[in-house]
């Protein structure tokens, strides 16, 4: 849940996490994933899950979407849980080990965009 991946020279890759970054490749023959490479960005939050995968933008960059989530109640209806999500973009390189080279602030959706999907 929450992997996102990528292919980078024919071959399959997954972020499994963002903070710290690490990317595992994956076998198609068998579904083998293992551990390749692991790096960090500084002031990464460590509960930046993934979003959507990331996309060449040419240059040897790629662009993702991350979020991360908070739980809340609300007495205004019956008390039950929600969740709070915030998302962010983010660069990649598209070379390895392919560190995370920034992350946007923090934005929002208007409420309406889920209530409408």
């Amino acid at each position: 849940k929450n992997w996102l991946p990528f292919v980078v020279g024919g071959k399959l890759h997954v972020s499994y996490s963002l903070c710290p970054h690490v990317v595992l490749r994956c076998e198609l023959d068998g579904g083998v994933c293992r551990k390749v490479y692991e790096t960090a960005l500084a002031n990464c939050n460590p509960s930046m899950r993934g979003g959507a995968p990331p996309v060449s933008m040419g240059g040897g960059i790629m662009l993702g979407v991350a979020h991360t989530t908070r739980n809340f109640t609300t007495s205004m209806k019956g008390g039950r849980l929600y969740a709070f999500y915030e998302h962010f973009l983010y660069l990649q390189s598209a070379k390895r080990p392919f560190d995370l080279l920034a992350i946007s602030p923090a934005f929002r959706f208007a409420p309406e965009f889920g209530n409408r999907l």
